[in-house]
């Protein structure tokens, strides 16, 4: 049948390519590109699967920017492109945002509100244009919320990308049912690659949100000779080794709240009621076993003991 159409400067003559790339580019849905080379060679694929849009670019390097006067982008219509990047490396801007995609990395973005897209190398691209009407509210707001890009590897994203390959390189003689089909069966992967991704941010907001917590009711805490990881836990109604995963890659939060009982002790000693409180006093407040204990972490943390920070303090020779 011939489903996939293709533009191809092959054979057009130089001074002449951009002109008729452009001509035929606005024909499958494209917009009008500016190359940023003296050669420029370009070759685009499209096909329609339901309610779905392939493209495939190979493109030297250049520049197009689109807007809500080309006729390609159709703002009545809304719709998202999930963009592969094959080779090369691409920049896009929009909306004040500028994201660089480099080899082997996907993204999705709005490709009905004006963008600007720059290859300042040969590069190749492989999308899937779905329109707002395919996509739950869920899905079309989850979609839009992604920033990007994300690694396609071990991911459906990956999957995804293959099926999208083989639509336009290797699957050209379809019929309509079976085209229906494949675009069906990209929309579902396109739904688990979104909400995949989308997890995983959660998850990490989730870990973020629960950090400021740990760290606000240590900075309350910090007098109590019970703080813990342990206690911490029983605040939050969580495993502390929901709270160890938590700060995983940082600070541990056993040392976290020494570290924070030092800061206050130090600051406790610059201050004025600093020069009347013991020691001891000071240790003890803090959740230090022992005096000794207090003067050989402050020693190891701030390169002298408790008391002749307090000396420094006092003679005015202690430089913040």
């Amino acid at each position: 049948m011939g489903r996939v159409h293709t533009v191809s400067t092959a054979g057009i003559a130089a001074s002449e390519r951009i002109f008729f790339w452009n001509a035929g580019s606005h024909e499958i849905g494209g917009v009008q590109a500016t190359p940023l080379a003296d050669v420029f060679e370009a070759e685009a694929s499209t096909r329609r699967l339901g309610n779905l849009m392939v493209f495939g670019l190979r493109a030297a390097p250049h520049r197009v920017q689109s807007g809500r006067s080309d006729a390609g982008i159709r703002v009545a219509d809304p719709f998202l492109r999930l963009r592969y990047q094959r080779s090369g490396q691409s920049t896009i801007e929009q909306d004040g945002m500028r994201r660089v995609m480099r080899a082997g990395e996907w993204m999705v973005f709005d490709s009905s509100r004006p963008h600007c897209f720059v290859n300042e190398q040969e590069a190749s691209q492989l999308s899937l244009q779905l329109p707002r009407s395919v996509l739950s509210e869920r899905d079309y707001r989850l979609a839009k919320s992604l920033q990007g890009p994300f690694s396609m590897d071990g991911r459906v994203s990956k999957l995804l990308f293959e099926c999208l390959r083989l639509s336009i390189e290797e699957l050209d003689d379809t019929s309509e049912v079976t085209e229906q089909a494949l675009g069906y069966s990209m929309l579902e992967m396109f739904r688990v690659a979104i909400n995949e991704v989308g997890s995983v941010r959660d998850r990490a907001t989730g870990r973020e949100v629960m950090e400021q917590r740990v760290r606000e009711y240590i900075r309350r805490n910090l007098c109590d000779p019970e703080l813990s990881v342990e206690s911490i836990a029983k605040a939050m109604g969580c495993s502390p080794r929901y709270i160890h995963k938590t700060f995983e890659g940082k600070e541990s939060v056993s040392r976290l709240i020494w570290s924070q009982r030092l800061d206050r002790c130090r600051l406790e000693l610059m201050a004025a009621h600093g020069q009347s409180i013991t020691l001891t006093e000071l240790a003890y407040e803090f959740g230090f076993s022992s005096s000794a204990h207090f003067s050989r972490t402050f020693r190891s943390r701030f390169g002298m003991t408790p008391s002749d920070f307090r000396i420094r303090v006092a003679d005015g020779s202690l430089i913040n």
